[in-house]
């Protein structure tokens, strides 16, 4: 990125809390809200050129690529017009990021547009379908890893964090892929002022949020969108992710240099047994996924490695196993009970027992050719895996840099 050669004041034009315009560094997003003024810094001269990308181009020739059934570009979307003037040379910004499979063929995303006009949006995705629905225009939760939805049936559950006289505050409302917002964000009670937050869907939906001094609270949400009373389960938390198991929860939880906690909580929100993994990095999520049984799978991430560590039902330790190097940000997803793991390089490995891999192959559009990846979901879909990769691009014009992001959403299909 090229030196600031100048700072300019612009006037915030959003009479509501603005949570759109952020600057990043390293992996944290920096919000800035709705201040009288605001100062931001500004790159080379405000004539950029972004360089387009070809709609989910596979990322080299591989020779275990695993079939494509479908990919398409959602982000940019359509209508964007192009670079906002005076983004700190970044655009289209991506944050809060959700998958779900909406049929067999579809899939659902919700997903933070952080365009100046942009905000919370929906989009329903197929083979011959994309569609985008806005849903909250100029608010969004800014945290790729944070966000998600809930599916009650008839319509679906969301959460953003939005600026209040007590701090930014988990907000929950509705809306429906068709339809669009069904109801406005209502403020749950209870919980501190929050950096980041996440809604986990599950028999009984799980609602987290931490605060700036690292208290990760907990509540668990009911069909009428009321919440049960928060309460602080864990401290000197960074970075953490959530699951369900029968009614209760699994939560896995980066301590500031310090262990990865898994901890079971009941429907009451009672602790259960906890267990302390030393996995646990500084700039990469864990991910877990559990199955019917109550079996645990969690990805231990850091900028070395990826450690694998299976639990039984009591979250007694049977084994753990390291990736390959390079293989770090391992996301979990459990399908037809068999656990799968996908790495940053793109490679599926379909794990029969503890510590047995198979490698099915890669999902074409990792490693990338270019850029880094900003976020990795993933979604069990038919004898296949759905996936969404965010990632940030670099292009230039003339001496100055510019960063757009791109989201790409697609199925391949697992022998």
């Amino acid at each position: 990125m090229s030196t600031p050669i100048a700072r300019l004041r612009w006037q915030v034009p959003f009479a509501a809390a603005t949570v759109l315009l952020a600057c990043q560094s390293g992996q944290e997003r920096t919000v800035l809200t709705d201040e009288p003024e605001v100062e931001l810094l500004h790159f080379g001269n405000g004539e950029e050129e972004l360089v387009t990308l070809e709609e989910c181009a596979p990322a080299a020739e591989l020779t275990d690529a695993l079939e494509v059934r479908w990919c398409r570009q959602v982000s940019p979307e359509p209508e964007d017009t192009g670079p906002d003037p005076f983004r700190c040379s970044f655009n289209n910004l991506l944050g809060s990021l959700s998958l779900e499979a909406a049929d067999p063929s579809t899939l659902l995303l919700s997903y933070c547009d952080f365009d100046l006009d942009g905000g919370t949006r929906a989009a329903t995705v197929g083979a011959e379908t994309l569609e985008h629905a806005m849903l909250l225009t100029t608010e969004c939760v800014g945290t790729p890893e944070q966000g998600g939805t809930v599916d009650q049936e008839v319509d679906r559950l969301a959460l953003t964090l939005r600026e209040t006289d007590d701090g930014r505050l988990p907000h929950l409302f509705r809306f429906d892929p068709d339809s669009g917002l069904l109801s406005e964000p209502e403020r749950v009670a209870g919980f501190n002022p929050a950096t980041r937050a996440a809604l986990v869907d599950g028999l009984q939906p799980s609602l987290w949020a931490l605060s700036a001094d690292r208290i990760l609270q907990h509540a668990y949400v009911h069909p009428d969108a009321t919440v049960t009373t928060p309460q602080a389960v864990l401290e000197g938390v960074s970075m953490w992710a959530a699951a369900p198991r029968g009614d209760g929860t699994v939560v896995a939880a980066c301590e500031v240099d310090g262990p990865l906690t898994v901890l079971h909580l009941d429907a009451t929100g009672t602790p259960g047994p906890e267990v302390q993994l030393p996995d646990c990095g500084i700039d990469a999520w864990p991910t877990m996924a559990i199955m019917d049984d109550g079996r645990v799978l969690v990805a231990g991430n850091d900028s070395i490695r990826t450690t694998l560590t299976w639990l039984d039902p009591s979250l007694e330790v049977l084994g753990s196993t390291v990736l390959p190097p390079g293989s770090t940000q391992a996301y979990v997803v459990v399908l037809d009970d068999t656990f799968f793991t996908v790495d940053a390089t793109g490679a599926v490995h379909r794990w029969t027992d503890v510590e047995v891999g198979d490698r099915l192959g890669q999902i074409p559009y990792l490693p990338l050719p270019e850029g880094t990846l900003v976020a990795l979901r993933l979604v069990a879909i038919d004898d296949g895996l759905g996936f969404a990769i965010a990632k940030q691009i670099s292009s230039s014009a003339g001496s100055h840099a510019f960063l757009t992001e791109y989201l790409d959403v697609g199925v391949v299909s697992l022998p």
